[in-house]
């Protein structure tokens, strides 16, 4: 069997024979001279739609071209040290700040469309929106441990808070540049930039939780708190610019980028979560030791909406 080069070494060798740099080569097949450096240095594989742009320019397979041995190698390694060290990582670190559900009830509906938007149609932006205590990021915590599987990293933000975006990108770019770690740029801009290129060559799941806690009370909708400004200019990029990673927001508010870009049939997507239905709710009441007529079950629930947390507080007074 005729032995290939590895695909980097391939790649820079054919690239160089057509006297092309690597700025040109960028061009020819719709990407940035840095993510060709890295191809080039084997730091990452380029994804579906850019393979594809190669093998057409330099006339060879993805077997030539040694992709396809360089794919069977990046998913032994995800097997190897992903399935237990890099997703145990996403456990351990990645999803950290994501709120512990033990017990959840219904939504099966929602969650499948939101996986259908995720996993099966590739979005790229996708808001999940309610008033506060409906359940919005349970139901992402939810969704994420159902279409994990799908992902390489998952890294979960709350911005409940409101930490910088300096911060929060930082930790996200450490986070999935694990198996390739590299230097975190002090611009913000400048990190907003390199974790695309991230999101770009491997499949990440990113998720902003309480977005609605960076942007501005009681002002024109969507519109950011002074200093939060970056996470529209990420939430507007990553919307925009194709690559194959997801990001996932729960918000109160929609914020402004979402509005701009979304459509049914487009890359970016919202959700709105209303009041759980009758049926979910009585089986909250129910695990909380509470009893009576249909007709007065169906009562409390409609007096508060169908929201959860709401049923969950008065049930204590009640149980009482």
């Amino acid at each position: 069997m005729e032995q290939h080069l590895p695909f980097h070494q391939q790649l820079k060798r054919e690239r160089e024979l057509r006297n092309l740099s690597q700025e040109e080569l960028a061009t020819k097949v719709g990407t940035d001279p840095k993510t060709v450096s890295r191809w080039e240095s084997g730091e990452h594989l380029p994804r579906s739609d850019s393979r594809e742009a190669l093998c057409k320019l330099f006339g060879k397979s993805a077997e030539e071209f040694g992709l396809l041995e360089a794919e069977q190698k990046r998913q032994a390694r995800l097997r190897a040290t992903g399935s237990k060290s890099v997703r145990h990582s996403s456990q351990k670190e990645g999803l950290v700040e994501a709120p512990s559900v033990k017990t959840f009830y219904g939504r099966d509906q929602e969650r499948a469309e939101l996986e259908q938007w995720i996993v099966g149609d590739g979005c790229r932006v996708v808001a999940v929106l309610g008033i506060g205590g409906i359940g919005k990021s349970t139901l992402a915590s939810r969704l994420v441990e159902q279409i994990e599987g799908a992902f390489d990293y998952i890294f979960w933000a709350s911005l409940q808070n409101a930490p910088p975006p300096r911060q929060v990108i930082s930790k996200c770019l450490q986070f999935v540049s694990a198996e390739h770690p590299t230097r975190v740029p002090e611009a913000v801009d400048d990190q907003i930039s390199v974790l695309l290129s991230y999101l770009q060559d491997q499949r990440c799941l990113l998720i902003l939780d309480n977005v609605e806690s960076i942007l501005q009370p009681h002002q024109r909708a969507g519109q950011y708190r002074e200093g939060y400004e970056h996470y529209g200019k990420l939430i507007k990029l990553l919307g925009e610019v194709q690559h194959q990673s997801c990001l996932l927001l729960t918000s109160r508010e929609k914020p402004g980028e979402v509005a701009h870009q979304e459509g049914k049939s487009a890359p970016v997507r919202s959700l709105h979560v209303t009041g759980m239905r009758q049926e979910e709710g009585r089986q909250l009441l129910y695990d909380k030791d509470l009893t009576g007529s249909d007709e007065q079950w169906m009562q409390l629930i409609d007096v508060y909406g169908g929201n959860p947390l709401a049923l969950k507080i008065v049930s204590e007074p009640i149980q009482e």
